[in-house]
């Protein structure tokens, strides 16, 4: 690799795999006028990612720059076991187990518990998802209580 590409990469720039996208990619202004120009990332890969806007000035030598970064990132939930076990219960004796996810990355994450549905009824999950508009907050914790009704 050469020492250019190895250097880029350390700093978090990956030629040809910029996750920046600038909406208009170009735009000419008058004097005294404004116009928005919106910048997006979609990084692909867990990495810090570094960037430049260039602007060219008429008549001036030295155009102006301003650097723009984002920080790509995974969402990884961790749960503290991952078996749950009841032991034997009386009828009509109910055993509680939690189960506790732990958001670790530095992004909010949606969850979702696969194949509730399919327990049978003497089992209870007290919650299956993350809610439409409140996702686990980076280093959030969120306890689900599953219980086991002899019957």
């Amino acid at each position: 690799m050469p020492a250019e590409e190895r250097l880029a990469s350390d700093e978090g720039i990956h030629p040809d795999k910029s996750p920046f996208i600038m909406d208009p990619e170009e735009m000419s202004l008058g004097v005294g006028e404004t116009k928005n120009l919106n910048v997006f990332a979609f990084p692909q890969e867990a990495v810090p990612y570094n960037d430049q806007v260039i602007v060219l000035i008429k008549d001036n030598p030295n155009p102006a720059i301003f650097p723009v970064q984002c920080l790509g990132a995974k969402p990884v939930v961790t749960v503290n076991q991952e078996k749950i076990e009841f032991e034997r219960a009386l009828i009509d004796k109910t055993n509680m187990k939690t189960l506790i996810l732990t958001n670790t990355s530095s992004i909010p994450v949606h969850w979702r518990l696969t194949g509730c549905d399919k327990l049978p009824e003497e089992f209870e999950v007290s919650i299956q998802k993350s809610e439409p508009n409140k996702p686990l907050k980076p280093c959030g914790v969120q306890e689900i209580n599953i219980s086991f009704k002899a019957i």
